[in-house]
């Protein structure tokens, strides 16, 4: 009720093409109040949801997709064998790169390579997992690329390793 008030509070300077007040209207005040006081209550009682079940529900949207959203792929082309190959293997790809960023903290590699791909796209994801949950490509698309040399390299170690192996037997 009170985010109702605060909205056509809103509307009739929205309607006048004027600014707003500086000063916040009692009612969306009560709002502000009202949505922390349910996040909070949130929170403490559907902690496992909160904390745990919903982010990798975002991860989950965020890496298990083929990444191709232009109208060619979704409508032009689609149905198209050669056409569903290439987007069977973007998701694939998409999906391999994405699960395998969690592994590369635990590559040995020098620690600017680890701290400029591992923690920071960590961090980026995290932040996008945790806080902004809702995704959208055009907030991946730019790190794809990191994200691929991060999993390119994990790759390669876990070959070395059961090169090694291999050639201890």
């Amino acid at each position: 009720m009170s985010y109702q008030a605060s909205i056509l509070y809103q509307k009739k300077y929205y309607d006048a093409h004027i600014p707003m007040p500086n000063q916040l209207p009692k009612s969306e005040i009560k709002t502000i109040e009202q949505i922390k006081l349910l996040v909070d209550r949130y929170k403490s009682e559907l902690w496992l949801e909160y904390y745990i079940t919903s982010p990798l529900k975002v991860f989950k949207t965020l890496a298990f997709h083929s990444n191709l959203s232009l109208y060619v792929y979704q409508k032009t082309f689609r149905g198209n064998l050669l056409m569903e190959g290439f987007r069977l293997f973007s998701y694939c790809l998409h999906a391999l790169i994405f699960s395998l960023l969690i592994f590369s903290l635990f590559i040995k590699s020098n620690l600017n390579y680890k701290s400029l791909f591992s923690f920071a796209l960590i961090i980026y994801i995290g932040y996008l997992i945790f806080e902004q949950r809702g995704i959208e490509e055009r907030y991946t698309l730019p790190v794809f690329a990191l994200v691929l040399i991060s999993a390119t390299q994990v790759i390669q170690q876990l070959y070395l390793r059961l090169r090694r192996k291999k050639s201890l037997l």
